[in-house]
């Protein structure tokens, strides 16, 4: 059996790895949906629930887990099938994962101090900081660094 073979088996497991991670995404935005209107809602005079949380946090408690959860579903469906595939998985789950983390405890921070945070400064420094990070996992961990 040659790579060819293997190449196109690779590429289904990949795409069906990374559905399977949106699917997790969706499965945890109705999580957190489904929390907020549990825990932080408050009904006005009209009858209508309005949600009482920061906007950046829940923006980044939605938004910031999409690359950790695409990562996550393409490890699990790709495991066995190289290893620079795992490392790019492992640095860039890593990345994401402690980039989401990061970035959470800074507008926690922001919100606190009364720091209001625009959504495309929250969404593309989130991002940015997530990149960063996961290439620097990527240039640790990869062999021969």
């Amino acid at each position: 059996m040659t790579s060819e073979t293997h190449s196109p088996q690779k590429k289904v497991r990949g795409v069906i790895g990374i559905l399977f991670g949106v699917l997790l995404y969706y499965l945890w935005v109705a999580g957190i949906i489904a929390m907020l209107f549990t825990f932080f809602t408050e009904p006005s005079g009209m009858g209508v629930f309005t949600v009482k949380f920061p906007h950046a946090v829940q923006t980044w408690l939605v938004t910031g887990t999409l690359p950790f959860f695409i990562i996550s579903g393409h490890y699990l469906f790709c495991r066995g099938t190289g290893e620079n595939d795992l490392l790019y998985d492992l640095a860039g789950g890593a990345g994401a994962l402690l980039g989401f983390l990061l970035w959470l405890t800074v507008l926690g921070v922001m919100e606190v101090l009364g720091v209001a945070v625009p959504y495309f400064t929250n969404l593309v420094g989130g991002f940015l900081l997530i990149a960063v990070l996961s290439v620097i996992f990527w240039r640790a961990w990869r062999p021969g660094a």
